[in-house]
């Protein structure tokens, strides 16, 4: 998330904000800051700082709990 995308992957990461967000509340690991970046990631917009850190933090907890944020997008 620290780096600029393409717009093709912008679109990829948009085309699964919805199954991320699932992922996070099934799992109990939104945060506010996680919750607007997947917002934002639907839109195909940029992140804050704050809201980079956030997914950043979130896909390290997800993929503890077994789950490859990259595999999801790449499977696209």
């Amino acid at each position: 998330f620290d780096r600029v995308m393409t717009v093709a992957e912008r679109s990829n990461w948009a085309k699964n904000a919805d199954r991320i967000r699932r992922l996070a509340d099934d799992y109990g690991l939104s945060s506010p800051n996680s919750t607007a970046a997947i917002k934002k990631i639907s839109k195909g917009e940029l992140l804050t700082k704050s809201e980079t850190n956030a997914m950043e933090h979130l896909a390290q907890r997800l993929r503890a709990q077994g789950v490859e944020l990259l595999e999801i997008i790449r499977k696209e």
